[in-house]
């Protein structure tokens, strides 16, 4: 276990260091997921310590599989956000109707789901919003619905821009679109990190595109979000007035069970390590990337579409069921290690993990060609990271959406900026970091 904090926290400081002192970055986002999988994973489960001692097999395992990550993530030269025409040219020449539109079209889908979710539970939509999520994810993932939600991650891109846009003109609209993206991820959520990363853009975006907000209050806002956590884990185990019950010390103490499981993701690759080592695993020979090209089609548009999730479709060969006893969603997750192993042994885990650290480098370096995705970027960075522990296939969907979400854009922002000017030109990179604090010019 050692050898593997080591490894991590000098890459860490590595690419701080490459970075200038940036802790901006990508890399730092997944270093730190890594160090709450292995690091508390490993506090979590003391016989993880142990099996890591004694097998030294599993050791090479992991550590060929951070090298492989880390491999991807530095192929090529690190990318700087630059300051294009657009931005100065969002005063009136951006297309904002554009913008506006995608953000409707964002809460569109977020309230089209939320309407699956009432149906499904056969509540009123106050009972649905306050209740459990868990329940409802599960039932979802059963019916086959739980896919809808993944197509907003098309249109949340030019949500996202709008806000920032709105922020660094300090226009009070912004609050209209930040309250609606909390409002969508609340109805939906399925983990905690997508809403306190959601409840983080304000601040953010004021920090960075406004002025410097002290750092007594970042303090304060990062205690906040520690309660945010906890709170959010009674909401979606048991529903929001669980937080104000009677019963709370008992009901925290059976969340913070929960969450150490869900955080020892490690759980679901130990088992197909062990039934790898026992060669009762069968290997799928790379089906997961065939279904990687599949997984982006809504299954109400194909009502027959095969189970592509590798989450789901290994849960249901190991456990018969997506649901537990109790009626909750019991997926298991098996890490990108775990991904991998299934597909070639030893070799698929080396290729997925880099495979992992390409999408993820690639993807970054799209959304840090313009500043105007500064908080897309962000959003991206912290849900993307917490993929390692599930697999590079839901990875590679989400950056998929986000990229097709900031081509859009993209292709927006040059359209109408080359009618304006001639021809849409970026200017050269800008030496500041991506989060750099002061006031909009």
């Amino acid at each position: 276990m050692g050898i593997i904090i080591a490894l991590i926290v000098l890459h860490l400081l590595w690419s701080v260091r490459r970075r200038r002192g940036d802790w901006w970055t990508i890399e730092v986002a997944i270093d730190v997921m890594l160090l709450a999988v292995f690091g508390y994973g490993g506090l979590v489960v003391p016989f993880l310590r142990e099996r890591l001692s004694s097998d030294w097999e599993l050791l090479f395992c992991i550590v060929s599989g951070l090298l492989a990550l880390y491999a991807g993530l530095h192929w090529g030269r690190p990318r700087a956000f630059r300051q294009h025409v657009q931005w100065s040219s969002l005063k009136g020449k951006f297309p904002t109707w554009l913008l506006w539109t995608l953000f409707s079209m964002y809460m569109g889908v977020a309230l089209y789901q939320m309407s699956l979710n009432v149906t499904l539970r056969g509540s009123s939509f106050t009972d649905y919003f306050l209740g459990d999520r868990l329940v409802d994810y599960g039932r979802a993932q059963v019916e086959g619905i739980a896919g809808v939600w993944n197509l907003a991650a098309v249109f949340r891109v030019g949500a996202l821009v709008l806000l920032a846009d709105l922020i660094r003109k300090g226009k009070p609209a912004a609050l209209v679109v930040y309250g609606g993206l909390v409002f969508a991820i609340l109805g939906v959520f399925r983990t905690r990190l997508e809403v306190l990363i959601t409840l983080a853009l304000l601040p953010i975006g004021i920090h960075t595109l406004r002025r410097r907000i002290p750092k007594w209050l970042l303090a304060l806002l990062l205690v906040g979000g520690l309660v945010a956590h906890s709170f959010l884990n009674l909401w979606r185990g048991f529903g929001f007035e669980s937080a104000f019950s009677s019963d709370r010390p008992v009901l925290i103490d059976t969340v913070q069970l929960t969450a150490d499981q869900d955080l020892n993701t490690l759980r679901g690759f130990l088992r197909l390590w062990d039934l790898y080592t026992g060669e009762q695993l069968p290997l799928e020979h790379g089906v997961n990337y065939a279904y990687a090209l599949l997984a982006p089609v809504p299954r109400l548009l194909w009502p027959n579409k095969p189970a592509t999730a590798f989450e789901s479709r290994w849960t249901q060969k190991l456990e018969g069921s997506l649901l537990s006893s109790d009626r909750t969603s019991s997926v298991w997750t098996f890490t990108a290690w775990g991904e991998g192993l299934a597909q070639f042994g030893l070799a698929g885990v080396a290729l997925n993990l880099l495979i992992y650290g390409l999408i993820v480098k690639r993807t970054d370096s799209y959304l840090r060609r313009d500043r105007a995705f500064i908080l897309a970027w962000f959003y991206y960075a912290g849900v993307g990271s917490t993929f390692l522990r599930g697999g590079v296939q839901a990875l590679a969907v989400m950056s998929f959406y986000f990229c097709a979400g900031a081509m859009l854009v993209t292709w927006a922002m040059h359209r109408r900026s080359a009618s304006f000017t001639g021809r849409a030109s970026p200017v050269p990179a800008s030496p500041q970091r991506l989060f750099q604090p002061g006031r909009a010019r």
